[in-house]
């Protein structure tokens, strides 16, 4: 099914005098791909075409904003250091571990206000996994090259919903 059916098919299940709204439908396809992977309501595996990884050599601390946004990424699936996986600190863990000098083995994330950070300590290799904003390079591009099945059908139906919603609204 590429994007173009996909749109027309929102169209179809929402009913007569919505077939001029091919452009807002694709719109709201794309939002609500964010919406869904975003709150959760979709699994990595039910989109694995849009995983990609971000592998780097760096001791540094910087904003994960920065490399999704250098990458027009859109989410943080993990964060790999030397193979072994880094989790999200609290703010009270950094101070301490900072205050200490014995910041973790390999790394950590942590988040200050809105911003998460990663800081790397030591390490030669870095896989940061990562899920990339969805843009079809055509509108003939099939849909199930990049998501399941179970992911598209959640997709539709929710696309019908928003469109819905705006338009009679």
């Amino acid at each position: 099914m590429t994007f173009t059916e996909l749109a027309q098919e929102v169209l179809n299940r929402c009913g007569e005098g919505f077939q001029d709204y091919i452009e807002r439908a694709g719109e709201h396809l794309k939002k609500n791909i964010e919406d869904l992977i975003n709150n959760g309501a979709m699994g990595e595996a039910d989109y694995p075409g849009l995983i990609v990884e971000y592998n780097e050599s760096f001791t540094a601390k910087i904003p994960l904003s920065t490399i999704l946004r250098d990458y027009q990424l859109l989410k943080i699936v993990s964060v790999l250091v030397d193979a072994v996986k880094i989790d999200l600190i609290s703010n009270a863990e950094y101070d301490v571990s900072a205050k200490l000098g014995s910041l973790f083995s390999k790394g950590y994330i942590y988040k200050s206000g809105q911003i998460q950070f990663v800081g790397i300590v030591s390490a030669s290799g870095v896989r940061i996994r990562l899920v990339k904003r969805f843009v079809p390079a055509t509108t003939e591009e099939d849909m199930l090259d990049s998501f399941t099945l179970r992911f598209i059908d959640a997709l539709t139906d929710l696309t019908v919903q928003t469109l819905y919603k705006e338009i009679n609204s």
